[in-house]
């Protein structure tokens, strides 16, 4: 899933920071406060059992899908290629839709609808593409 690897990328990145902090903090001192270290050290195991958390998350996707994949060649989806692109464009659409709102006020729903139905043609059109492509591959 692309947020557990969004969630594990963040989670790396602050690890390093705060490891990095602390080695500022301790640099070649042989004593340092207690109140001042300890924090970091509580910051860095709360993250280590966040990633310890992420790791068994991925494992069990690993499972999963292992378990899945002896019934690929058996599968007949009844699901229509037309019906994979939207969710697809859809999924897209809200992946992408989270990471440009992050942090920012929302718009009212009314604007949003405004913007949809705006789109829709320019959606259609790549739609069109997605299930041409679909059907090419098929073929």
């Amino acid at each position: 899933s692309l947020q557990g690897v969004d969630s594990i990328w963040k989670l790396h990145q602050k690890f390093r920071s705060i490891l990095q902090q602390l080695r500022s903090l301790v640099g070649g001192k042989s004593a340092v406060p207690k109140e001042t270290v300890y924090p970091h050290f509580i910051q860095l195991s709360n993250i280590w059992m966040a990633m310890e958390k992420e790791r068994e998350y991925t494992e069990l996707r690993r499972k999963v899908y292992a378990e899945l994949c002896p019934f690929m060649d058996c599968f007949k989806s009844s699901i229509l290629p037309t019906d994979l692109a939207k969710a697809g464009a859809h999924e897209a659409k809200l992946y992408n839709d989270h990471k440009n709102t992050r942090g920012e006020v929302k718009e009212d729903k009314k604007s949003h609808d405004d913007a949809d139905d705006e789109n829709e043609d320019g959606e259609e059109a790549s739609l069109s593409k997605i299930v041409k492509t679909v059907k090419k591959d098929k073929d």
